[in-house]
């Protein structure tokens, strides 16, 4: 199941998501723009970073408050109130940076173009830059550990075990090819894709690579992958591309597209419910949703010795089972929502809550009086 989410307004370009939980995330994305929701995305609220013109091209939350961001021009922010409030960090470059990974309150890096790669060990007070090896761009790092990671970027894929003060190219595919992101699942097994439908896989830590076919001759752009274990994995591309595999990649397959926009960015909260943005201010839900938040009928005045006024639901989502409580005691039997307005029947005075209850979740409605 798939539901699109519309930020308020046009964002344009969101190149990044990050949950926490199956509720809570942030999108980041151009002109300074980050997200976030409490509500799995039902709705998102837009945050103010202090830098209002930059680019942002990735975000990583360690919990529901502290996270860091970062972009164009050697930018980084911080925040550690759920992003209400954000700090700009020295990285002591002006080159654009392109992705952050951290593995704790402290422990992060960022990469960017010109093989740039910082590490902080203090949460970002101090940024030391480290030598990559190279001077192509890096789109993509990712740590398993606080010695082991990976960072990839133009025809390169490098490898650290010590933290990130050597880094080692591995050999992984032809020249003139660039790889936009990467993704372990433990510390033998990852995926890297980029452009040309290139995808590749190893299960030996990055020692040899094999190339995986995608299942169409297209030659088009593969931005982001998410993999759940050493079995499944989703990328998602340009043209509103979304590819799953349930078998290791030995079988791609092509997802319902929802948009023929560039998808940049895809990440999961857990095996089921995950979330895809992109270009056109694009936010796809994957995977079922807690009922939403629908406005009660029925409060008011009546006589005494009436039978009360009748409660109920302006609308219903279709499957959904309502329930009607007064100080915590189910009133009368459940009713099944139909995708329109549905009542309790006639209700006394008192506060009453409506649970709306499916197979993701409770949403607990507005009181009625």
């Amino acid at each position: 199941i798939r539901k699109d989410v519309t930020p308020e307004n046009d964002y344009h370009y969101l190149y990044s998501v990050d949950f926490v939980n199956d509720t809570t995330g942030w999108s980041f994305g151009g002109i300074g723009t980050i997200l976030k929701t409490t509500d799995a995305g039902n709705n998102w609220d837009t945050l103010y970073n202090g830098i209002p013109n930059e680019y942002l091209k990735d975000g990583d939350f360690i919990n529901n408050e502290i996270g860091w961001a970062v972009g164009y021009t050697g930018t980084i922010i911080k925040t550690t109130d759920g992003g209400n409030n954000w700090t700009s960090q020295s990285s002591g470059i002006t080159t654009n940076l392109n992705s952050v990974h951290f593995i704790d309150e402290l422990t992060g890096w960022a990469v960017g173009n010109s093989g740039k790669i910082l590490k902080t060990t203090d949460g970002g007070v101090n940024w030391i830059s480290q030598t990559s090896g190279g001077t192509s761009l890096l789109s993509s790092v990712y740590f398993i550990d606080q010695n082991t990671g990976f960072a990839c970027g133009a025809n390169k894929v490098y490898k650290t075990i010590d933290g990130g003060t050597t880094w080692t190219n591995q050999t992984v595919a032809p020249s003139g090819n660039i790889f936009y992101s990467l993704h372990f699942v433990n510390a033998t097994t990852g995926w890297v894709v980029g452009n040309k439908n290139y995808i590749y896989k190893t299960t030996d830590a990055g020692n040899t690579w094999v190339e995986q076919t995608m299942g169409y001759t297209a030659s088009s752009a593969l931005y982001s992958i998410f993999a759940f274990n050493t079995d499944s994995a989703i990328v998602v591309g340009q043209g509103g591309v979304i590819k799953t595999t349930t078998d290791g990649g030995i079988t791609w397959v092509d997802e319902t597209r929802k948009t023929v926009t560039s998808l940049w960015a895809v990440t999961f909260a857990n095996d089921s419910t995950g979330w895809v943005v992109g270009s056109g201010s694009t936010i796809m839900h994957y995977g079922g949703m807690k009922p939403l938040m629908i406005r009660t009928t029925g409060s008011g005045e009546y006589c005494e010795g009436t039978d009360g006024l009748p409660v109920g639901l302006e609308n219903s989502e279709t499957g959904v089972i309502y329930s009607l409580y007064k100080d915590d005691v189910l009133q009368g039997s459940p009713v099944t929502g139909n995708g329109s307005a549905i009542t309790f029947g006639n209700q006394l005075q008192g506060i009453y809550k409506v649970s709306a209850e499916n197979q993701y979740g409770t949403t607990i409605l507005q009181d009625v009086v």
